[in-house]
């Protein structure tokens, strides 16, 4: 098992090696909003929708509670949906 500081270090790593994860996002508002996160929420996401960890796994990796997990991943997706949509309202894209 890696240790929070490894863990941590890894996912800099992806944001730098993807230009703050560019490649990961084909949308500039989603990739805008998603930067705007915590760095909690944006680490537990990236763990959960890219790499498919379940909530334990994560846990496990971030030495944190599976309620944590589960509190940012459910933040961080109401975060970035109202900021998505809050961008798309702006740029005429939604009703």
């Amino acid at each position: 098992m890696l240790a929070a500081g490894d863990v941590i270090k890894d996912a800099e790593l992806v944001q730098e090696e993807d230009g703050h994860y560019e490649e990961l996002f084909e949308n500039e508002v989603l990739q805008q909003a998603f930067q705007e996160l915590k760095p909690l929420q944006r680490e537990v996401l990236v763990y959960s929708f890219f790499y498919g960890y379940r909530n334990k796994d994560i846990a496990k990796r971030l030495a944190i509670s599976e309620q944590r997990v589960s509190y940012n991943k459910k933040r961080g997706l109401e975060l970035l949906k109202q900021k998505v949509a809050g961008q798309t309202k702006k740029q005429g894209g939604m009703p």
